[in-house]
């Protein structure tokens, strides 16, 4: 079949939200029917996407998802942040965040859990994303959270919607009173997680190994310093204390005020209130923390397009 109706071409793209030229070449090859249109499409999109997943995406959306008792943040890449601003996009994150708090789930179960409103799976979902955006798009991490006794409070930074952004952060915990005072202290304290990233609660829960690492570092500038052998402990002791202060949520200066220590305004919140406030756990993610863009120059990128 040489040519088909615009009308055809038309009704499949919305059938697919594929482009406009690829549901024409599905259609011809299909002699205009549109569900052997539709498979072949699926077969080449499925080529398509795992040609795309070799390209580096550092991109993308965090998005977070709170109900009740449950919470969920994901971290889904993408290669450029012009695809953070696409509406399909944030519906995939959302809906992805949404799924992974309703039914607490890991990466694996995800990929392999039915994507919403769809017989498909995530990992088909994904696939049909790829090839309809036209850029790899990856679902890099993700944490599903429970509380019996305590509420969760949620904050995204440089938001595209409520609950999209670039970076987000789950917070969780337990109080007498969940009052709105309680609340907005959560809140708070979810914002400065966002902006201050400490690396634990309290120094108690800190990893032994990070603790033992600063430590070998003063030591190691102290007797390069030359100062007496007797001082070092002493030294390291002081300095131990200030990358607490800087690395600790409960001893960090609070970011609101710039002045108070975070344990101090829970303990004045504490005796307003009448009651024990108590943070139990929070996550952080940045958007592409720890993955590396890759840089090409342009003979690369031209070399590329002309094969």
């Amino acid at each position: 079949m040489s040519e088909v109706s615009a009308s055809l071409v038309r009704e499949l793209r919305e059938k697919t939200g594929i482009g406009m030229m690829e549901c024409k070449t599905a259609l011809i090859e299909s002699n205009g029917d549109i569900e052997s249109a539709i498979k072949y499409l699926r077969k080449k999109g499925l080529t398509a996407a795992a040609k795309k997943a070799s390209r580096t995406a550092t991109e993308g959306l965090i998005g977070v998802h709170l109900d009740k008792k449950k919470a969920s943040m994901v971290e889904i890449n993408s290669e450029t942040d012009f695809v953070s601003r696409n509406k399909e996009f944030q519906e995939f994150v959302h809906n992805i965040s949404k799924l992974v708090c309703e039914k607490q789930l890991n990466l694996e179960e995800l990929l392999a859990e039915k994507y919403p409103g769809s017989t498909k799976t995530t990992k088909d979902q994904l696939s049909e994303l790829v090839l309809s955006i036209g850029e790899n798009i990856t679902i890099r991490r993700s944490v599903a959270l429970e509380t019996s006794k305590g509420f969760f409070c949620s904050y995204i930074h440089n938001s595209v919607s409520e609950s999209l952004g670039k970076i987000g952060v789950l917070l969780e915990i337990e109080a007498k009173n969940e009052g709105s005072e309680v609340q907005l202290l959560a809140k708070q304290i979810a914002m400065h997680i966002a902006a201050m990233n400490p690396m634990a609660i309290t120094s108690s829960e800190l990893d032994e190994e990070v603790i033992n690492r600063e430590k070998e570092i003063y030591k190691g500038q102290i007797t390069d310093s030359g100062k007496p052998k007797t001082m070092i402990d002493k030294i390291v002791d002081g300095k131990l204390k200030k990358f607490f202060s800087e690395s600790i949520l409960m001893d960090q200066c609070f970011v609101i005020d710039g002045k108070t220590r975070v344990s101090d305004i829970i303990a004045k919140q504490e005796q307003e209130l009448n009651g024990k406030i108590a943070i139990k756990s929070f996550k952080r993610f940045l958007l592409g923390e720890g993955l590396e863009k890759k840089q090409e120059d342009f003979s690369t990128e031209v070399s590329k397009i002309m094969k």
